[in-house]
């Protein structure tokens, strides 16, 4: 016998005025049943990013913000419990931006309990919303372990994928960057961005991915050099969400930009995110220049604003993906063109040893994407706006690769 919505809904408020509880019962055990449901979705592959991105994804706002703060609960409840070391640091990370973390002195308060009381949310509603997003919880695909889930030690980590980032335990955001050289590329994004001249601008951010592009080639070196075979840094893998509107033309960015930093973005359209295979010091630039590029490009083209053909029908969805598309695929020129200077600046150092080395870290990426992912489509992009294409270049051409306010299209 199948029961409506409107019906099972009745049902729980029936069963709510029935069972009446003290106050902060109800919420509590809604945390403990979504809980339930979460702890095992770590051990799956999904970090608390992703679980929270799949609930807004999959349900309502409303669905979402209750099982981001049952993942608060969630992360309270084992922290109080264990350590915080054995939480990995782009745990933490995860939580902090979640605002799970860091907890209050003393008994942390409940953070569904207080969504609900902030929110005016009933107890039968709360229930009905709660058992709507366990089910899509409890079916969502298992994923590769990237990062140690709570508790567990890089022994946990999917061995197809266990880079230096799983082995070691310190590792988190940044830190495959050397950090003083990480401030001086972001001091330089930042004055690029301050700039009213697009020339300094360009010269501004292409010198900061020489600087990268540099250090990840000396990095690459000094472990050849230093290291036994088989003993140094291998490959890891992160997630970076793609969000609709314009996803395809979002993914393409995110692989431009990625190729052009000796890594490999892989597009899962279905769960709204990438998987960026790389080495942790080239995974570090990609993260900060897909973030920053991004939020230009996406300001520059709503600048750009509605579009229209000769006889007055809209343009704008065509024009705006186009121009995703053609920025996308000119900043993959520029990056390209000043990694090229980079690896020709360490060639004339270190001679014909540095071809097998880069050679050899380009495989181990592949195959670690390869194992991963065996079966990669390789998809079309469509593009049917030419003044869009013309647009989003030239914007492209302006880029400073670090801005955090949207670009004059002028």
């Amino acid at each position: 016998m199948q029961v409506s919505l409107p019906a099972f809904r009745r049902a729980i408020g029936d069963w709510v005025d029935a069972h009446p509880e003290p106050d902060g019962q109800v919420a509590a055990g809604v945390a403990a049943v979504l809980g339930a449901a979460i702890a095992p979705a770590w051990t799956r592959g999904w970090q608390p990013a992703d679980l929270a991105r799949a609930a807004a994804r999959l349900t309502s706002a409303r669905h979402a913000a209750l099982v981001t703060a049952a993942i608060g609960d969630e992360a309270r409840s084992f922290v109080t419990r264990h350590e915080l070391t054995m939480l990995h640091p782009s745990w933490q990370a995860q939580l902090e931006d979640l605002g799970a973390l860091p907890m209050p002195a003393g008994a942390p308060p409940p953070l569904v309990a207080r969504w609900q009381h902030r929110q005016r949310v009933p107890d039968d509603e709360l229930v009905v919303l709660a058992f709507e997003a366990g089910c899509r919880l409890y079916l969502l695909p298992a994923l590769p372990v990237l990062i140690p889930p709570p508790g567990q030690g890089p022994e946990a980590v999917d061995e197809r994928v266990r880079g230096s980032g799983a082995r070691d335990a310190a590792h988190g955001p940044g830190q495959g960057v050397d950090r003083k050289l990480f401030e001086k590329v972001r001091a330089l994004l930042a004055k690029a961005e301050s700039t009213t001249f697009p020339e300094e601008a360009d010269a501004l951010t292409m010198k900061a991915q020489e600087l990268m592009a540099r250090h990840s080639i000396d990095a690459a070196m000094f472990q050849a050099t230093h290291t036994r075979p088989g003993t140094g840094p291998a490959p890891s893998a992160r997630r970076v969400p793609i969000d609709d509107p314009y996803a395809s033309a979002k993914s393409q960015l995110l692989a431009e930009i990625a190729d052009a930093n000796r890594s490999t973005a892989v597009w899962t359209k279905a769960l709204g995110f990438a998987t960026v295979f790389g080495f942790d010091v080239d995974l570090d630039i990609v993260e900060v220049l897909y973030t920053s590029l991004l939020v230009q490009a996406t300001g520059a083209v709503v600048a750009a604003g509605a579009q229209v053909d000769a006889r007055g029908r809209s343009r704008t969805r065509s024009f705006r993906q186009s121009f995703l598309f053609s920025f996308a695929v000119r900043i993959g020129e520029r990056l390209h063109e000043a990694a090229h200077e980079a690896t020709e600046a360490a060639d004339r150092e270190f001679g014909a040893a540095l071809v097998p080395v880069l050679a050899d870290q380009a495989a181990a990426v592949a195959q670690a994407q390869q194992a991963i992912f065996p079966r990669v489509t390789r998809r079309r992009a469509s593009v049917s706006n030419a003044s869009g294409w013309a647009a989003g270049r030239t914007a492209a051409d302006l880029a400073d690769l670090g801005a955090a306010t949207p670009i004059d299209p002028g």
